[in-house]
């Protein structure tokens, strides 16, 4: 007994086999993790460093200029970049993607252990983290409630922010717009000059009179005692009384000099929704953990939370980054089983002939699916849509002619569960990219069975052999051929699953998925599929189908397919290929200008990186004028607020100011997230009301406004664009000169919009100027001077102040009324030689500046990133207009470009995709090449192969969509998928020449023979994969670009190929020969094409001799 034979005759032992597949599949999918995009390690690692209150420019040299030059130091380096603003600086090192991450940071961190001595005091910690593409913010909650800021905050966070960062997987919570309590030593300067004491001596004091330190231990015999000094403040009113200076024998306490204030932290970031001032937690994930399930979870949670606070507390979720990623679930869910629903009807169609009634009712299956799709309510269409599949396996199983439908179909469902094992294997998830990969697959894993099993019916029909040994020998000719068409499916998709970049990285689980359900569809075709052929054939039959038999009436099967439309179509492709054999010099010309015209289409096509789905929601942000405090900003946010809220689509609004990601900023940085109605409530699309907001948002010229796009992966700046373009040079006045040239060329361009710069707005200051000769003269050190400025203005924690548990800052600096403006610093009392206090003013001269908002440094340069988004022009064009524009600013040699962001990763995908084609191309050769034990006869494939691709780029130009690496990935994708057909007809020429058959009658023959399974699979795969072409939901855009090129690709090019391989096979065989001209002499086809269906006719019939061919 052959191995193919066993699980024809073993049903019980080919069942338990499948349905332990089945079954170990759906205790995967349980396990399988919910989330927006495979899990990927990005090989960036940031270095921030805080110095509060210092400039950018301090910053630079003494903090940001170090770190980077013993970075620059460590092996597997590919890019550094930093960002300097105000009071932090950030260090971003971008290693090569074969550095372990893990290994890069504790290299930097040791490297930034060798600096800290010489960076400045007051410096906090650098810390080094990894860049996690989890850590965007999953949940943004909304804490209000009829009470002050400050109890709000007490509330947020210690009642729910600590109660929620116990959540399992939850990470980072960061507050926005919280007052947290400070106790405030608020120093009267005048009151400073007449005890003569500076406000060094205070700070002292204050260090002094207010610690708790271990003594060590009192040890008696067997008896041992802590020692502890309590020297701690146990209240507020007591700072009052705490001495701090003996001046003339008289203490001198904290009341004589200054005010204690129990007051709240200055407000430097602020949050409202929908225009009501609250506190919000900005809740992130832990690196590589599921986001629906920490997001349910957190809900839960806060149900909990909720209990136990006072009844004016309210919660509200602004944003859920899970519900995009149920919906785009759920919308690729739909998808797959559409088409697996579809993909069946088309086997259904092919399989015999259905009386009216029988149409009818899968008439109205279809309507009904369809109907519930142009809905776009995706509950509706997935409970329709499973209705129908119940409904239609019903319906196959009750019709006896609808049986062999039912086998076929049954390899989708079995295919797909079983795939899920191997992805939790793999340790996938279910997300965007993987669902992608499982939804286009439903039109592919049928293939095998379908022609499995149309071989089988073949044989049984046809031929006369009983069900069970045309089951046997049906799958047994067949296999090499199916083997071969899935393997060299699968040798596509492995390139692409370990492409390299980080493109490569984010497809990896996309090709593997598509290659676990391939393989999975083969080993179904050869165990299931057979067995329940045999038995559907068998069950028509008057005796167990063991023997022989007479063969059902041909009405029902592959046989009345002589009958017809069908018989009509196959008249015409037999017209159709008896002329083109006869005329292959043109239709070989015809092959050329499509290959050509898919050279043009490939050349012009509008190139983009990726599709920007629709989310039903997006991001203003803004910055307030230079100087602007957070009041101003405040007020610019209501005006923004106001003018966006005239879009009748918007939901939702909720602003904060002075964040950036998780770190605080400058308070001019202005934020508006936009949450719209869901896109099946509303007529336009997201990139139209984006573009309507812009339009609104011009009336105020003055600020800096990107309306964008809210990206899913976390790591990002402020400003995230889809174009990015740096400009370096080692000043930064010639870089500003340059980067408004480019600027000012580029906005003469269509298509760029919110075009500026990265770089923050130079900000006033007042610059303090030293005159060290009479600093030295009266003995005043320039340290002491910039120290006094920084505690007496900005101030500075002198220590912690613990009540109830909790630890509160406390803050020394100038009361109030002394820090508003700059008149009274020059009054201001410095330390100098001896004891003695010297005027300000007689040291130093005041004057007016512009500090840099921000300094952006490449590659250890100074640098400038021009930004843009984007409207309806192609991520490629936006750089070629930049790269003119340029060139025409004529930089000198020290001044230079780097392409970063979208830009950098599409230049990296396209060489990497080049680099997968050319090897799935050597694969696909190697194995065909080791099939048919000819090195000729897979260029004939793979020529044919290529015909396709044209077709695929038509299609995008036809439906307006770019070629983007989804669509790129369809292209791989279309290859497969018609190569398949190629390899179904040169195997069974090849089969009918070694039974003798001459070369044109085999072609004839093997091509009429295939005609019927090429058209189910192709049919098949077009249904399988037309849901996703034409979803409108959650995600679905970048989707829609894959599966169009697949679909329209299949629809245009199907009959080229057809012809065009049975050309193709014959030229490259007459080239083997030697015999370059011998298609010259080839008789008329129309002659033959008579002579052979006449004999196909007799056949029929039961008799009749071969004709003659040569």
């Amino acid at each position: 007994m052959g191995f193919l034979e066993v699980f024809v005759r073993r049903p019980v032992f080919t069942t338990m086999i499948i349905a332990t597949m089945v079954v170990l599949g759906l205790a995967s999918f349980v396990q399988l993790g919910v989330d927006i995009f495979p899990k990927v390690d990005l090989p960036t690692i940031t270095i921030t460093t805080r110095l509060p209150g210092a400039s950018p420019e301090e910053i630079e040299s003494q903090i940001t200029k170090p770190i980077e030059e013993v970075i620059n130091t460590i092996s597997g380096l590919d890019e550094l970049r930093s960002s300097t603003i105000e009071g932090q600086s950030q260090v971003f090192a971008t290693f090569v993607l074969e550095r372990s991450v893990q290994e890069a940071a504790n290299d930097i961190r040791e490297k930034v252990g060798t600096v800290l001595g010489r960076l400045p005091a007051g410096t906090e910690p650098p810390i080094v983290e990894k860049v996690d593409p989890d850590s965007a913010p999953v949940l943004a909650l909304v804490v209000s409630g009829q009470r002050s800021a400050r109890e709000i905050t007490e509330i947020a966070d210690k009642r729910v922010k600590r109660a929620l960062e116990t959540v399992k997987d939850v990470g980072a919570i960061t507050l926005v717009g919280d007052r947290k309590r400070e106790i405030q030593v608020a120093v009267d300067p005048d009151k400073l000059a007449a005890f003569s004491l500076s406000i060094q001596q205070i700070k002292e004091g204050l260090l002094r009179q207010n610690v708790e330190i271990p003594g060590g231990r009192l040890t008696a015999g067997k008896s041992e005692e802590g020692l502890r000094t309590l020297g701690r403040i146990e209240s507020v009113e007591a700072f009052n009384d705490l001495i701090v200076a003996d001046v003339k024998g008289s203490p001198v306490r904290v009341r004589d000099v200054a005010t204690v204030v129990d007051g709240e932290q200055e407000p430097r970031t602020l949050s409202r929704l929908n225009g009501e001032v609250a506190v919000s937690l900005l809740i992130r994930k832990q690196s590589g953990t599921n986001t629906v399930a920490v997001v349910d979870a957190v809900k839960r949670r806060l149900q909990e939370i909720q209990k136990g606070l006072p009844q004016d507390i309210k919660f509200e979720i602004v944003r859920d980054l899970s519900k995009f990623i149920r919906r785009s679930f759920e919308e690729v869910q739909d998808h797959l089983l559409l088409g697996g629903l579809l993909a069946s009807l088309i086997v259904a169609a092919f399989i015999g002939r259905l009386t009216w009634w029988e149409r009818t009712a899968l008439a109205v299956i279809v309507a009904a699916v369809a109907a519930a799709f142009l809905q776009g309510n995706p509950r509706l269409l997935i409970t329709v849509t499973g209705v129908a599949i119940v409904a239609t396996m019903i319906f196959f199983l009750s019709v006896r002619k609808l049986r062999p439908a039912f086998v076929a179909a049954v390899a989708i469902p079995t295919s797909i569960i079983a795939t899920f094992t191997a992805m939790r294997v793999a340790g996938f998830t279910l997300n965007n990219l993987t669902m992608l990969g499982l939804s286009l697959s439903t039109g592919i894993v049928i293939d095998d069975a379908i022609i499995v099993l149309e071989n089988i019916f073949r044989h049984n029909e046809e031929e006369r052999r009983p069900p069970f040994e045309a089951a046997i020998t049906g799958t047994r000719e067949i296999s090499l051929a199916v083997t071969t068409t899935t393997i060299s499916l699968v040798v596509i998709f492995l390139p692409v699953a370990f492409m390299g970049g980080l493109v490569g990285k984010f497809w990896n689980s996309f090709g593997l998925t598509v290659t676990f359900a391939i393989l999975t569809s083969l080993v179904v075709a050869f165990t299931l599929t057979p067995m329940l052929a045999a038995r559907v054939l068998a069950a028509g039959e008057s005796h167990d189908g063991h023997g022989p038999a007479h063969p059902r009436a041909p009405e029902a099967g592959p046989a009345s397919k002589a009958a017809g439309f069908y018989h009509t179509m196959e008249t015409a492709y037999e017209a159709a290929l008896g002329w083109c054999l006869g005329h292959r010099a043109l239709c070989l010309l015809a092959g050329g200008t499509i290959l050509v015209g898919g050279y043009v289409l490939l050349t012009t096509a509008k190139l983009e990186f990726v599709v920007d789905d629709d989310m039903s929601e997006f991001e203003v942000v803004a910055e307030a004028p230079p100087g602007s405090s957070i009041e101003r900003s405040t007020e610019i946010s209501r005006a923004l607020e106001a003018e966006i809220r005239k879009v009748p689509e918007v939901v939702t609004l909720f602003t904060t100011i002075g964040v950036r990601g998780q770190y605080q900023s400058n308070v001019t940085d202005l934020s508006v997230y936009v949450g719209l109605k869901h896109m099946s409530e509303r007529t336009r699309s997201q990139i139209d009301l984006m573009q309507d907001v812009r339009g609104r948002l011009a009336v105020f010229p003055g600020l800096r406004i990107s309306v964008q796009q809210i990206s899913l992966i976390g790591g990002g700046g402020f400003r995230q664009t889809p174009f990015n373009l740096i400009l370096r040079g080692p000043d930064l006045a010639g870089l500003e000169t340059y980067a408004a040239g480019v600027i000012t060329a580029l906005k003469t361009k269509p298509g760029f919009v919110d075009l500026d710069t990265a770089q923050a707005l130079r900000q006033p200051e007042v610059q303090v100027q030293i005159d060290r000769q009479k600093a030295s003269d009266l003995g005043v050190r320039v340290d002491a001077v910039a120290t006094t400025l920084r505690t007496l203005v900005g101030g500075e924690k002198v220590g912690f102040y613990r009540e109830a548990g909790e630890q509160y800052d406390i803050r020394l600096r100038l009361a109030e009324g002394y820090r508003k403006d700059a008149s009274g610093l020059p009054a201001l009392m410095v330390p100098g030689s001896a004891g003695s206090l010297v005027k300000l003013s007689n040291v130093t001269t005041l004057g007016a500046g512009m500090s840099p908002g921000q300094i952006e440094r490449y590659a250890q340069e100074r640098s400038m990133t021009i930004i843009s988004n984007l409207y309806d022009k192609p991520l490629a064009d936006a750089y070629k207009d930049a790269y003119a524009a340029v060139a025409a600013q004529r930089m000198p040699p020290e001044y230079g470009i780097q392409t970063t962001g979208r830009g950098k990763l599409l230049q990296e995908a396209i060489q990497n995709f080049f680099i997968a084609f050319l090897l799935s191309l050597a694969f696909i050769y190697i194995v065909l090449a080791a099939q048919f034990e000819s090195f000729v006869h897979p260029l004939t494939i793979m020529v044919s192969m290529f015909l396709a691709i044209p077709f695929g780029l038509l299609t995008l130009l036809l439906v307006g969509k770019t070629l983007n690496i989804y669509s790129i990935m369809g292209l791989f994708l279309l290859m497969g998928v018609v190569k398949k057909n190629a390899i179904l007809q040169v195997d069974y020429t090849n089969v009918l020449r070694e039974r003798g058959l001459a070369r044109t009658e085999a072609q004839m023959q093997a091509d009429r023979a295939r005609l019927r399974p090429i058209l189910m699979t192709t049919l098949a795969i077009i249904a399988g994969m037309l849901p996703v072409a034409l979803g409108k939901g959650d995600g679905s855009a970048s989707r829609a670009s894959l599966a169009t090129v697949v679909v329209g690709g299949q629809a245009l090019s199907l009959i080229v190929t057809l012809l065009m391989t049975p050309v193709i096979y014959s030229t490259f065989d007459d080239l083997r020969g030697l015999r370059v001209f011998a298609w010259v002499r080839f008789p008329r086809w129309k002659a033959a094409l008579a002579g052979r269906v006449a004999w196909g006719s007799s056949r029929l019939s039961g008799g009749g001799p071969k004709p003659e061919t040569r």
